[in-house]
């Protein structure tokens, strides 16, 4: 999330080199990401409905975000910039949602030591 608050920033052109390192960040974020260890049996299903809401997920919040930047956009008053930025804002606000059901997320599965 850390890579996304740069392009949530308005004002003057951002240095590239500062964007750069930010998409570094980003997709470095992103590989870090690991899925949880399921059983041996579980293992297809499990990578089938991961597969699934990965692409369902994905497609509904890049719709969203389309959405709240066209109607940035539109608004008129603000320009270009200020409507990436409101977007990305959105963005970084939906990351830190999805934070409060991964604290809830159990750190060992039942039955687990």
């Amino acid at each position: 999330m850390l890579g996304t608050v740069p392009f949530v920033l308005t004002g003057d052109p951002l240095p590239e080199a500062l964007l750069i390192a930010a998409l570094f960040l980003w997709g470095v974020g992103l590989g870090a990401v690991v899925p949880p260890n399921v059983a041996a049996t579980c293992t297809p299903a499990a990578t089938s409905a991961r597969t699934v809401l990965n692409r369902v997920g994905g497609s509904v919040g890049t719709a969203v975000l389309a959405v709240i930047l066209q109607d940035a956009l539109a608004g008129g008053g603000a320009g270009p910039q200020t409507a990436y930025a409101h977007t990305f804002g959105w963005a970084l606000a939906f990351g830190v949602l999805s934070l409060v059901p991964a604290a809830l997320y159990p750190r060992r599965a039942p039955g687990r030591s």
